[in-house]
């Protein structure tokens, strides 16, 4: 599976974007900018947003994991960010954790 990772260029979210990393790599996914599985975004509902608006393009599965103390939009949180890969696997998904985005024709 390819995914990217994107965040917020701040230390806290820099230091669990190399932990998500490491984590997927256990889990045989290969970071990639040009085919994308998975786009994970690690912030706020806004850095998803953001994502989405990047990525939709691509089709990516978007999963969202919040690195602040409210979030709508991200399924996960800092606090089963650490758990993550035991909590979610890529081939049985839920939708409830994850967004999938289309275009609209016309």
């Amino acid at each position: 599976m390819n995914y990217c990772v994107e965040g917020k260029h701040n230390e806290q979210c820099l230091k669990a974007i190399e932990e998500l990393k490491d984590k997927l790599s256990s889990l045989d996914f290969y970071e990639s900018k040009s085919q994308i599985d998975y786009c994970f975004s690690l912030g706020g509902d806004g850095t998803l947003l953001r994502s989405i608006s990047k990525y939709y393009n691509k089709s990516p599965i978007f999963v969202g994991i919040n690195l602040g103390n409210l979030g709508f939009l991200c399924s996960f949180n800092k606090d089963n960010f650490k758990t993550f890969p035991k909590i979610w696997r890529p081939q049985t998904y839920d939708y409830a954790y994850a967004i999938t985005c289309w275009k609209a024709q016309g």
